[in-house]
């Protein structure tokens, strides 16, 4: 686990949050500083001190979301001490654990952030027609994903070469039978392993132009939580990274609002 102090106290009054930071199907922590950056500079003027503390998945173990929510679980058992307020905020593939996470610690997380998630599976779990519906994500898997997929699919155009080949060399990190492991673990996904949390705040981040999660299973995302606060950002897959601001805005107003401050 890695922490990184975000914003420190103006006054006395200041309350201390910490967000968990759950990252996409590479695993990888890497792709969060711009982010955190960001979260920092717009909380500046915030009564907020936020820490973020950033996860890396093993890549040794079983990558089910049972096996992953136990591995979490010790995770979340170090720092219950650390702070009487607790968020997590998961991107993509983290979006069960997240769910799963508050569910089983309802006492201490106040609060969850989805960026780009989904509650169901958004390939049809149907062997013939899921094998189907990845032909066109298989550069993503390669062990150098060409550049044009990963615009196409994660990042848009309106990104760097420097920015293009840092995912490359972050998903080329990641093992291919892990990443496997974790499609497969998408493709078991059913809703009803996504607890409802009625009584937990919760924040949708969607991104329009995404190019791996379709329309249809962003909108039963929505529907799964009716009393979420849901944003729809002009953006590809990766919202945090090539919308880091707006993402910041939207999640520092959201604390807000919901009394963790």
């Amino acid at each position: 686990m890695k922490t990184q102090q975000q914003h420190q106290s103006h006054d006395s009054q200041s309350t201390d949050v910490d967000l968990i930071l759950l990252p996409g199907l590479h695993g990888s922590d890497a792709l969060f500083a711009s982010f955190e950056e960001e979260l920092q500079n717009v909380s500046e003027k915030s009564e907020l001190e936020i820490q973020t503390l950033t996860l890396h998945y093993p890549t040794d173990d079983s990558q089910s979301y049972s096996s992953l929510l136990n591995w979490l679980s010790t995770e979340i058992d170090l720092i219950k001490p650390r702070k009487q307020k607790t968020v997590i905020l998961a991107e993509s593939f983290s979006t069960p654990l997240a769910l799963m996470l508050a569910d089983r610690y309802s006492s201490i997380i106040q609060a969850v952030i989805i960026v780009g998630g989904f509650c169901s599976s958004p390939i049809i779990n149907n062997t013939a027609v899921a094998a189907l519906s990845l032909i066109p994500l298989r550069p993503l898997f390669m062990l150098k994903p060409p550049k044009a997929a990963i615009k196409h699919y994660l990042t848009g155009n309106e990104v760097s070469p420097a920015f293009v080949k840092n995912v490359q060399d972050i998903i080329r990190k990641a093992p291919a039978k892990t990443i496997s492991n974790r499609v497969r673990a998408i493709l078991d996904l059913d809703e009803s392993m996504c607890p409802n949390l009625p009584d937990t705040p919760i924040l949708l981040l969607q991104a329009e132009d995404d190019g791996i999660i379709p329309w249809e299973t962003q909108n039963a995302l929505e529907n799964h939580f009716p009393h979420a606060d849901s944003h729809w950002i002009e953006s590809p897959h990766f919202i945090l990274q090539t919308h880091p601001k707006l993402a910041a805005q939207h999640i520092l107003k959201f604390l807000e609002a919901n009394d963790l401050k």
